[in-house]
């Protein structure tokens, strides 16, 4: 099982998909994403709870 130290509260557009599709390009260790609740319907937007293994993951997709 990972060790996840880092958790995160990312909102995007994007759907979770395309979310975990760049996750899997940018980050080098584990990670996982999960959507908090529904979309903010006027905004198009989405909040996910993003757990991570390496702090530097945080920063790789945030660039």
């Amino acid at each position: 099982m990972n060790s996840f130290r880092y958790e995160v509260t990312y909102l995007s557009d994007a759907p979770i998909a395309t979310l975990k599709s760049r996750l899997a390009a940018v980050c080098e260790g584990a990670w996982e994403a999960r959507r908090m609740g529904l979309s903010l319907l006027r905004t198009g937007s989405h909040r996910y709870r993003l757990f991570f293994e390496r702090e530097s993951d945080i920063r790789a997709l945030l660039q």
